[in-house]
């Protein structure tokens, strides 16, 4: 956090900087000061993908349930057209049908096919893509499938702690 506030003092209007403010302050549970970080990273450029991700995040974890589906309703104006945007509106769209009930199942379906699997084809070194499926497939209790999503992604980023630690669980 030093390192990045460093850098703000020199670039303080740098969205891209604003934004992994408040993805560590997030992590530290410092949940009001990473809100004011990501609102700021919007506020410098509106289209970032990730920070409107967080952003709705960051509303759901201090519930403000309605705020955060909203927050997540912008992902369904996008035409995602690299891996990082189809997997950035794939899990926004899995946030809105589990918070709202809304189709969950058919949204699991076109998030696995249409967002997540296209990513993967589209860049086959963005491991992220797989965690996401991963993740999703966890959730829906489809453990094989998903080791095998987080097998892929270990294989492209053999370091990634957190889906060793999941996947020595299951």
């Amino acid at each position: 956090l030093a390192k990045v506030d460093a850098a703000l003092a020199k670039t303080p209007k740098d969205a891209e900087l604003l934004e992994a403010r408040a993805s560590l302050l997030r992590r530290t549970g410092k949940y009001a000061d990473a809100r004011a970080a990501v609102a700021a990273a919007l506020a410098a450029d509106g289209s970032r993908a990730a920070a409107r991700l967080l952003a709705g995040e960051l509303l759901e974890v201090t519930g403000r349930i309605d705020e955060a589906v909203a927050a997540y309703r912008w992902f369904e104006t996008l035409e995602p057209k690299t891996a990082e945007r189809m997997t950035l509106t794939g899990r926004a769209l899995m946030r809105i049908a589990h918070l709202t009930g809304e189709r969950i199942a058919p949204q699991a379906r076109f998030v696995l096919t249409r967002l997540y699997q296209r990513a993967n084809k589209l860049d086959k070194n963005y491991w992220p893509a797989h965690v996401a499926a991963g993740d999703l497939l966890a959730r829906k209790f489809n453990l094989v499938e998903a080791a095998d999503e987080f097998k892929l992604a270990l294989k492209i980023n053999p370091n990634l702690p957190d889906r060793i630690v999941t996947q020595a669980l299951m």
